[in-house]
């Protein structure tokens, strides 16, 4: 578990880490969620959380929880506008595709 004193994290972010005493053992501390929010707070706009399935996820060491099988991709922007290329991210469709719609 990440360790940090009081002095070496932002004051305008303090209220997003929670004490040691408030985790308790094994709990999740939600850290994708809290940069999110952190960044937030510093000014940036969370536009879209995005959940990227893996296909073949590596096993977790431990044996008391579930693999994660996926991971959080966050769309932040500096501004509210700003521009979107959607034609870059898309992807050709498939065959199977293709013939279902047939």
């Amino acid at each position: 578990m990440l360790s940090l004193s009081k002095n070496q994290i932002p004051p305008h972010l303090l209220k997003f880490f929670k004490p040691r005493h408030v985790l308790k053992p094994k709990d999740d501390a939600g850290i994708p969620w809290m940069l999110a929010f952190a960044l937030r707070a510093d000014g940036w706009w969370l536009r879209q959380d995005i959940i990227r399935a893996k296909p073949n996820p590596m096993p977790e060491s431990v044996k008391d929880r579930c693999t994660k099988s996926h991971e959080y991709i966050f769309l932040l922007s500096k501004s509210a506008r700003y521009y979107y290329d959607n034609e870059a991210v898309k992807e050709p469709g498939s065959d199977v595709s293709m013939t279902r719609a047939e």
